[in-house]
């Protein structure tokens, strides 16, 4: 249903004429609590079509050439108008208090749901379903 990561450090490495396509925003549902490092998030749906890029649909293993991802998201960071197709995520910053080898005392929080269909129409229609209702209600409710 969803994936969760929480990171020491992370990275979205991406060479010269990396593409980075439009993407079609399809809603945000608040967090219900504060992240203690980051803050206010939401929980945030894109749309991103490769329907005329089959190569990177093949480069980044899509099952299809629409992928629909909700993620949190910091609540301040505006929707997007492009993303990378491999990054097609949000992030959140939580206070472990731990200290890294990296120095830090937070960790990244990558928590998402990912769906590939075949058209946007289809995404917008998943956005409508019982079961996203049910994703973006989890990931609002994530608290750390």
């Amino acid at each position: 249903m969803a994936h969760l990561s929480v990171l020491v450090a992370r990275g979205a490495e991406c060479g010269p004429g990396c593409p980075a396509p439009p993407v079609v925003h399809l809603g945000d549902v608040p967090g219900g609590a504060p992240l203690s490092r980051s803050g206010e998030f939401v929980a945030r749906s894109v749309a991103m079509d490769l329907g005329a890029e089959p190569e990177l649909r093949t480069l980044y293993g899509r099952q299809g050439p629409v992928r629909l991802t909700t993620s949190l998201t910091d609540a301040e960071v505006p929707p997007p108008a492009t993303m990378l197709p491999h990054v097609m995520h949000g992030l959140g910053l939580v206070e472990t208090g731990v200290v890294a080898v990296n120095g830090v005392t937070h960790r990244t929080v990558v928590l998402s749901s990912v769906h590939d269909v075949a058209t946007l129409q289809e995404a917008e229609e998943c956005t409508a379903s019982e079961e996203h209702r049910q994703v973006q209600a989890m990931i609002a409710s994530y608290r750390a």
